[in-house]
């Protein structure tokens, strides 16, 4: 038992000695002087500088369409339109027009009517108010000189008339007297005479009443009823007013959509007679995909036998002879990117030959990169921008969809006195490093991923230890 006690102390002794953590050997680097520019490498295409595109004009059914890819001479005949459909446009936009202009025709007869109603309202109104005003002032400017003339030669005859009858009452009085008349004869002198008088009384009361002028209350219903009318004719002018300019909107809407259809019927006239679609430059014809819902709702080139919209660009014409790059960049490099920047390029496909460049174009508005980072709702919170360069002249064939290498130069070359961030010891009273003589407190920043950047604290030449956290021999 005893033996196996040993035997068991000696196996646990050899594997501890076999197994105990090895110490890394110190290792020293000096602080150098660091020069190096900032960069930033991209991967981007080959893309077309200048491409022209090949628009439908007409809408109608691709009778022909050239093969993509196809290399076209300008002018050149790239497609053809049955342009049935359009020319059925046409067709109904000239009965808009007709049925318009009948109905505009229509609405001003309407006007014209109504107007000479509202017009011969406003005369009877306008009659009646002159009317009121013309008995008013007559009312109120009584009596009236020929009226009191009348009068007077009234009063004036009566008298006259009750003298003579008074006179020849005395004469056949006498003959009464005398037993030449009856009585009945000579009561009708008498008679004669009463009313005579009575003539004179009702003569002599009618001028009293027209000395004395009209009663008040009079002129004040008969104001009342000019005031009135002259209301009522105020009211019939807004009416007509009201009616002329709702006509008038009427009208003019119906002369908006005549022109409206007009000016469609015209573009569309122009454009019916563009059944024939020619190059507008030389290069390769890319032609343009439409969604084929008969084929799945895949996306497919335009074909003989689709149909087109008006303006529709359904392909596009590259010329070979003017590349350029393009690339996108993360939206934390976007700031760094400046227009004119110089950018060394390289290409797969010449691997051994490099061209420079300059930035053209960025992008103002990012696109979500949904590949990145996944989320709930499918986007990963990352955007990138794109970017377009320039190449200088150069010898090399490019053509579209060429892979490219682009090293955008971010700033100059300098000069830093450095370290490795392998050397930094992180402490809550700031950084320090770990020299032959101790540890200094240090300032500086990051310059890469591997260089630290030192500002003061150490020396070129200063030596610093690698990995001071780890135990070292």
């Amino acid at each position: 038992m005893k033996k196996i006690l040993i035997i068991i102390a000696l196996a646990t002794t050899v594997f501890l000695i076999i197994n105990q953590p090895r110490k890394r050997s110190k290792i020293y680097v000096s602080a150098s002087i660091l020069e190096q520019e900032q960069t930033l490498i991209e991967n981007g295409n080959v893309t077309p500088a200048i491409k022209e595109p090949v628009t439908s004009g007409s809408s109608g059914n691709l009778l022909s369409i050239l093969p993509n890819n196809t290399y076209v001479k300008k002018g050149q005949l790239i497609a053809s339109i049955d342009n049935k459909r359009m020319l059925d446009e046409i067709r109904g936009l000239e009965d808009q027009l007709e049925n318009h202009q009948r109905a505009l025709k229509l609405q001003k007869i309407t006007m014209e009517l109504n107007l000479k109603s509202y017009d011969a309202s406003i005369r009877t109104y306008r009659n009646k108010l002159k009317r009121s005003q013309e008995i008013y002032q007559y009312e109120k400017n009584k009596p009236h000189p020929h009226e009191v003339q009348t009068m007077e030669i009234n009063q004036q005859l009566a008298r006259l008339k009750l003298a003579e009858e008074e006179r020849v009452l005395q004469v056949e009085k006498k003959l009464y007297d005398k037993g030449f008349i009856s009585t009945m004869a000579y009561d009708k002198y008498v008679k004669n005479v009463k009313l005579a008088k009575e003539n004179l009384r009702q003569v002599q009361t009618e001028s009293a009443a027209l000395m004395k002028g009209v009663d008040e209350d009079k002129l004040k219903v008969l104001d009342q009823s000019t005031q009135n009318d002259k209301v009522a004719l105020e009211k019939q002018i807004e009416l007509r007013e009201r009616k002329e300019v709702a006509l008038n909107n009427q009208i003019n809407e119906i002369k908006a959509k005549i022109n409206s259809v007009n000016t469609d019927l015209t573009y569309k006239k122009k454009i019916s007679k563009q059944t024939q679609i020619l190059s507008p430059s030389e290069g390769y014809l890319k032609i343009k995909k439409k969604r084929d819902f008969g084929a799945g709702g895949i996306f497919l080139p335009y074909q003989a036998g689709n149909s087109v919209g008006e303006n529709v660009i359904i392909a596009e014409v590259i010329d070979p002879s003017k590349m350029e790059i393009s690339c996108t960049v993360n939206e934390s490099d976007y700031d760094k990117i400046k227009p004119n920047m110089p950018v060394d390029l390289e290409f797969i496909a010449y691997p051994d030959q490099k061209v420079t460049g300059r930035v053209t174009s960025i992008s103002g508005l990012g696109q979500d990169r949904n590949n990145w980072i996944k989320s709930p709702d499918g986007k990963s919170r990352v955007y990138l921008f794109d970017v377009k360069v320039a190449l200088k002249e150069n010898d090399l064939k490019l053509h579209p969809g060429m892979g490219a290498s682009l090293t955008f130069k971010l700033s100059d070359k300098e000069a830093h006195l450095s370290i490795p961030r392998s050397a930094l010891i992180h402490t809550d009273a700031g950084l320090f490093v770990q020299t032959r003589t101790g540890q200094k407190n240090i300032q500086g920043r990051v310059f890469d991923h591997f260089n630290f950047i030192i500002e003061e604290g150490i020396s070129e030449g200063e030596e610093v230890l690698l990995y001071p956290g780890e135990d070292n021999e």
